[in-house]
């Protein structure tokens, strides 16, 4: 999620996964895996947050 919140991309994300030589494999997929599968919500909510931002009151 942290991946999220600074705004990588899944490319950008995976490359900075490859840069921990001693983290295990299974450990960077299942992190990789997880920012694929809140991609769509933090996509959700990245564009509510946008459209109240522009609203005037």
């Amino acid at each position: 999620m942290i991946a999220h919140l600074y705004g990588l991309t899944e490319n950008e994300f995976s490359y900075i996964l490859t840069t921990f030589p001693i983290v295990n494999a299974t450990v960077k997929e299942a992190a990789l895996s997880a920012y694929r599968t809140f991609a769509p919500m933090f996509a959700l909510i990245s564009r509510s947050y946008t459209e109240h931002e522009n609203e005037e009151y």
